[in-house]
């Protein structure tokens, strides 16, 4: 009676991790190239539109608006009336600034 194997022998195993290491480099290199090949798409046609102001062409990406801090939230605001009248100038002062 021989007692049943199903484990691969450590070559075969050694094999199998061996083509299958070798085809995720693979995938991830195309992969890579890909991705480098649409950003690189991505940054030159972002770089031949032109400024809305002037009409010359972008030399260089537009940088982003900093970011501005949110106001308090109205739900942890409503615990005291002081709390309100402090929401209540926040709020007035923002409506003021967007017109």
């Amino acid at each position: 009676q021989q007692p049943e194997n199903d484990e691969p022998t450590p070559s075969e195993s050694e094999e199998d991790l061996k083509k299958e290491h070798e085809r995720l480099a693979s995938k991830y290199e195309n992969e890579k190239a890909a991705l480098q090949e649409a950003l690189s798409i991505s940054l030159n046609e972002s770089l031949q539109k032109k400024d809305d102001d002037t009409g010359d062409f972008l030399t260089s990406l537009p940088q982003p608006k900093p970011l501005q801090k949110p106001g308090p939230l109205p739900s942890i605001l409503k615990k005291s009336y002081k709390s309100r009248q402090i929401f209540k100038e926040v709020d007035e002062a923002v409506t003021d600034e967007k017109t």
